[in-house]
């Protein structure tokens, strides 16, 4: 079964209006899937806390100082901090460690390789509940509707007692597989301690997507841009930031 996860934004419609807006002031056609999401002057503009009109940045001074701490060099930094700002992520240390470890302020352990593999973009850090369903499927050797009950229990913070329900069966296929029981009980503590703040990285990537689409748009395109984004908004403390932003 697929599960469709349907909102109602705002931004898509901001997104369709400066398209027009483009195309009828520029003559240019914007095709989104063909804009590379590598371009180094709308990471700058992340890293330098510049998101006024992004979508899911612009919500939170919190989350612009994240993205100047992290100082995006990748779209995949884009998607980590999307993850990372939640209540939990920021008070579990994630986020921090996340950025000390970036900067190689501190060091990535390496725990195992296979670990190290599924963490080698998240700086050995569990971010993401597909890192814990791949631990728990390519590591401990679980079956996939296992893995999703695993995924779940995690997620709902369940408390501990159910989650450790899960730790025999993860030992014991780690040992199956050639890892000692000191790593795998390890791997768990992680799991247990990480994974019930992991975001669903499926939904963090369309999410920086669309932040990464409307920074893009700001980057190249600023007046219409942000007229669009005033066209849409009707709350009067963004109306403010942006008419002060399209001022300086």
């Amino acid at each position: 079964l697929l599960k469709l996860d349907i909102l109602g934004l705002d931004t898509l419609s901001v997104i369709q209006d400066f398209m027009a807006l483009v195309k009828h002031r520029c003559g240019v056609d914007i095709v989104w899937e063909d804009i590379q999401l590598d371009d180094k002057e709308v990471l700058a503009l992340f890293a330098k806390g510049d998101i006024v009109g992004v979508f899911e940045f612009q919500v939170s001074a919190g989350m612009a100082r994240l993205a100047q701490d992290v100082e995006p060099d990748t779209f995949g930094d884009i998607v980590a901090i999307n993850a990372l700002y939640r209540p939990g992520g920021m008070r579990s240390g994630m986020a921090q460690m996340y950025v000390q470890r970036k900067h190689g302020r501190e060091k990535t352990p390496s725990v195992h390789p296979l670990f190290d593999g599924i963490t080698a973009d998240t700086y050995g850090i569990i971010i993401y509940q597909e890192q814990i369903m791949r631990m728990a499927h390519s590591m401990a050797g679980f079956a996939m509707e296992v893995v999703d009950d695993l995924r779940k229990t995690v997620g709902k913070r369940e408390g501990l007692e159910k989650i450790e329900q899960f730790r025999a069966a993860f030992v014991q296929g780690c040992r199956d597989g050639g890892i000692n029981e000191k790593i795998s009980n390890e791997l768990f503590d992680q799991v247990r301690h990480f994974g019930s703040y992991g975001f669903n990285k499926s939904h963090a990537v369309v999410y920086s997507l669309l932040s990464y689409w409307t920074q893009w748009a700001k980057c190249y395109y600023p007046l219409e841009f942000l007229v669009s984004c005033l066209n849409w908004q009707n709350d009067e403390q963004q109306l403010r930031r942006l008419l002060s932003y399209a001022a300086s």
